[in-house]
């Protein structure tokens, strides 16, 4: 890992993407069009965030994930912004998929492998190898690998 540097020949940003102070990106990231990455945020290797997603402060995404268009992390599950924050952000481990426009709650891990799916509203852990679909997402089957 090393501090993203928008000159790196083997990562890309899109247009008008922020990415705030104190990031870490893994070699081969591709960043979208208007994708908000907040400080801290840890992205692994070879991993694809589509344009227009929304990346929580201290949020770890792992290596080869794929971020959907429009996903969005959050990081505060009480909305609680002005009285004692609860601030935890969700963690997605290596290779999982998220759907466009889905939504993870604070504080969620999204297992090895697991697949979100379009438009899901993740409030609980995702189990390595799981689909979750539907809002509140629900266990749908096995990732089956062919």
């Amino acid at each position: 890992m090393y501090l993203f540097s928008a000159s790196s020949k083997r990562s890309s940003v899109g247009d008008q993407a922020w990415i705030r102070e104190n990031c870490l990106f893994g070699a081969e990231v591709l960043i979208g069009q208007g994708v908000s990455v907040d400080a801290d945020v840890r992205i692994g290797a070879r991993t694809r965030i589509m344009h227009g997603v929304g990346i929580t402060r201290e949020a770890c995404i792992e290596e080869d994930v794929f971020l959907g268009p429009r996903v969005i992390t959050t990081n505060d599950r009480y909305l609680n912004m002005w009285e004692n924050p609860s601030f935890k952000s969700p963690t997605i481990r290596a290779g999982a998929a998220i759907g466009a426009g889905a939504c993870l709650l604070s504080g969620i891990t999204v297992g090895r492998g697991a697949l979100v799916g379009m438009g899901a509203v993740v409030l609980e852990d995702v189990p390595d190898s799981r689909i979750f679909v539907g809002a509140p997402a629900r266990d749908a089957g096995e990732v089956r690998r062919v």
